[in-house]
């Protein structure tokens, strides 16, 4: 009988391997691999080699919600010295002048922030962290976690309250353990100087990634709704932002020593 329940065993840990049934993971170490593979160099080095279009409409909103202003932007990244560099190309389908790109909105500055928050050690402190029922997305398996603020997390200054007060769902990618989607929300309004000064009554954020070769995510989609206060202006703007066209490009050098972007075939 022993016998024929080890066989029975080993048979079935060969049907879970065949179908990537994943090993049972606690949100904790499921949390600790992802901000190890966030923060690999050599992950980081593989991501800046790629090129690509980024393309950015922002629609400004009246008291009512309809749009009042939209704004189109592309971009154009590429890797220089080993990081990516952002050109501006296009504002509202005309060549963009410098000193345009100068002057950041409120919505663009959150559209940067979002674009290159960092799901690093010192981020996910600040957040507790449930297991949700796995998930599939393109053929992947994905890892659900749901989280919201410690109840004894630091709140010294406006950006900790910020980071306090937001919750959401992770998606993370069961092999790789890297990001595949976000959804942050502001679960409560945040005030500056009392109200005084303005508020945050709304920030919805939505991240979605790319897997464009084994350790390499880099971002598709981003979304952004925000809703809030300045003295006495609101701010109330919608964003979207998608990239295309990647490129897997090398580094070489020119004879002026100078390094340019170089596209593999």
């Amino acid at each position: 009988m022993a016998g024929k329940t080890g066989l029975v065993l080993i048979l079935l840990a060969g049907v879970f391997a065949r179908t990537g049934f994943a090993e049972s993971l606690t949100a904790d170490q499921i949390i600790e691999k992802f901000i190890a593979a966030s923060e690999d160099s050599a992950s980081t080095a593989k991501k800046n080699c790629f090129g690509y279009r980024r393309s950015s409409q922002v629609d400004y909103l009246d008291s009512q919600g309809k749009t009042k202003n939209k704004v189109e932007r592309i971009y154009q990244v590429k890797p220089v010295n080993g990081k990516p560099m952002t050109k501006l190309l296009l504002i509202n389908g005309k060549p963009a002048v410098e000193r345009e790109d100068s002057r950041r909105s409120p919505a663009r500055q959150t559209g940067e922030k979002s674009r290159t928050l960092h799901f690093d050690k010192e981020l996910m402190e600040h957040y507790q962290f449930t297991l949700a029922e796995p998930a599939v997305m393109d053929g992947r398996r994905l890892h659900v976690l749901r989280f919201s603020a410690k109840s004894d997390a630091e709140s010294d200054g406006f950006f900790e309250r910020l980071l306090n007060a937001m919750q959401g769902t992770l998606w993370i990618d069961q092999e790789d353990f890297q990001l595949v989607k976000a959804d942050v929300h502001l679960g409560q309004k945040i005030s500056f100087f009392g109200g005084l000064a303005g508020a945050i009554e709304k920030l919805d954020l939505t991240l979605v990634q790319k897997r464009l070769e084994p350790g390499v995510w880099l971002p598709e989609l981003t979304l952004i709704n925000f809703n809030g206060r300045k003295l006495f202006s609101d701010m109330k703007f919608r964003c979207i932002e998608s990239c295309a066209q990647f490129e897997k490009t090398s580094m070489v050098h020119n004879s002026d020593s100078r390094p340019e972007a170089k596209r593999l075939n």
